[in-house]
């Protein structure tokens, strides 16, 4: 296990003063998914490894966790190779 909450003071120390007045977010939230995503790419890219996905259960669950192919339409932030629950028809 990889932590992240060294990295995530960083940021937040970093932005400190720029979020000056406001109460903590999803903003937060989000810079702590962008560190997580950040890590598994690195190791990915240094292992030569595919990532299935960055999502998390309660993410995978609702189906909000974003893969390369929804990526495109909603321009949101995909950090993963490949969901391959995609490719897999919903059975009645």
């Amino acid at each position: 296990m990889i932590g992240i909450s060294g990295l995530f003071a960083e940021f937040t120390r970093a932005l400190e003063p720029l979020f000056a007045g406001t109460k903590p977010d999803t903003t937060e939230e989000n810079i702590q998914s962008r560190i997580r995503g950040d890590l598994v790419m690195a190791l990915s890219n240094k292992f030569s490894a595919l990532v299935l996905t960055t999502g998390n259960k309660s993410e995978m669950a609702v189906g909000t966790a974003l893969s390369m192919a929804t990526w495109w339409r909603t321009g949101g932030d995909w950090r993963s190779g490949e969901d391959p629950r995609l490719r897999c028809l919903p059975l009645d």
